[in-house]
């Protein structure tokens, strides 16, 4: 019997919020929050970064669509971030509707990966801090 070696898709930056511009006559911005949106496979991966006060911990909010079939149901697909040698920071399960929600330690060079079925995304974390 073969067994199939893991193929991760790098999935691609669609949205960053810290690449917009500020809006005329504010001087400066003091969010806190930072929304991203990147797309593999037909999957598209929103999420949405908060720092909490006063842990200083990370709070990410997300979800998880699959374009080819909109309303597939995406119950128990694992989000997990990890470090770039592979140490496990924050693991958590999506619900039917492709939700989840991880809090962790704002580290450096963290990823992000998600699996819906058999496809595998993997999503570089940066400027956590």
């Amino acid at each position: 019997q073969q067994i199939e070696s893991e193929k991760w898709t790098l999935a691609s930056l669609l949205f960053d919020s810290f690449s917009q511009p500020l809006l005329a006559g504010v001087r400066s911005s003091a969010a806190t929050a930072r929304q991203l949106v990147y797309e593999a496979e037909d999957l598209v991966v929103d999420l949405r970064f908060d720092r909490l006060v006063p842990s200083g911990t990370v709070s990410a909010v997300g979800q998880i669509l699959d374009k080819r079939v909109p309303r597939e149901l995406l119950s128990g697909s694992p989000v997990v971030v990890w470090t770039d040698d592979g140490q496990l920071v924050a693991t958590t399960d999506a619900n039917g509707s492709g939700e989840f929600q991880l809090e962790f330690a704002p580290l450096d060079r963290l990823r992000l990966t998600a699996r819906v079925g058999r496809r595998r995304v993997h999503i570089p974390l940066t400027n956590l801090k």
